[in-house]
């Protein structure tokens, strides 16, 4: 990882994905919504039974702000 990137945890509600383009969306107890990019093909088995569940998102925020997935799970 270079110094222009840091590794973060996202918590909060999976509300969105999308196969095509690669990304999922967090809803936070803020309001805010963040999207999380290059999920790959793991969206595809893993994640679509966890939409509108509370999940926590590692991730890393790239020198452009933009986040990119490395690992997601359901919040116990």
């Amino acid at each position: 990882m270079s110094q222009d990137t840091h590794e973060e945890q996202i918590t909060g509600i999976l509300r969105a994905l999308h196969l095509d383009n690669d990304w999922l969306e967090i809803s936070q107890d803020n309001g805010g919504l963040i999207r999380v990019y290059e999920t790959g093909d793991v969206i595809d088995d893993i994640v679509g039974p966890m939409v509108n569940q509370k999940v926590t998102v590692d991730v890393v925020l790239n020198a452009s702000g933009r986040y990119l997935y490395r690992d997601i799970q359901l919040e116990e």
